[in-house]
């Protein structure tokens, strides 16, 4: 069975390319200021690493939004314009030999073990977390997780 040309994944990705040229002319000739929302979703066996990424983007008093774009751009420089074909060199040519840099390691300082806590004790934290001047994020991410995980017990 022939596939109609309009129907090729081809010809949609010309089409959406060609769509998504007409928004962006579209928007910059009329002036308007637009923005594009997405959403990231993370399993619970990625909460840890997200938690250290939310300490370290608080540390550097940078937003969620700017550290993504900055690591598209890297992504963007990396890889553009790509190919999706490896090189015959890669395996005609032996690869040298490089030392690998040492690694380094994350320190984690103390947390406090928040299942031990009454409930009423967890919402007594999360409160006072809530009002401190302080950045709090990485204890009230725990103790929303331990008192997510204690109304799933019951």
């Amino acid at each position: 069975m022939k596939q109609n040309q309009e129907d090729s994944p081809r010809t949609n990705k010309q089409t959406n390319k060609q769509t998504l040229y007409d928004i962006h002319t579209y928007i910059h000739t009329r002036n308007l200021k637009v923005r594009l929302v997405k959403s990231v979703a993370f399993y619970p066996h990625e909460f840890e690493m997200l938690v250290l990424f939310d300490e370290l983007r608080a540390r550097d008093r940078t937003d969620f939004s700017t550290l993504n774009k900055q690591a598209m751009i890297e992504y963007i420089n990396r890889h553009h314009p790509g190919n999706p074909q490896l090189p015959l060199t890669k395996f005609t040519k032996p690869t040298p030999k490089v030392e690998k840099p040492p690694t380094q390691t994350i320190v984690h300082k103390p947390r406090r073990d928040y299942s031990k806590l009454s409930t009423e004790k967890l919402h007594e934290l999360q409160n006072k977390y809530r009002q401190a001047h302080t950045d709090h994020t990485f204890d009230l991410t725990l103790i929303a997780f331990e008192l997510k995980k204690r109304s799933h017990k019951k």
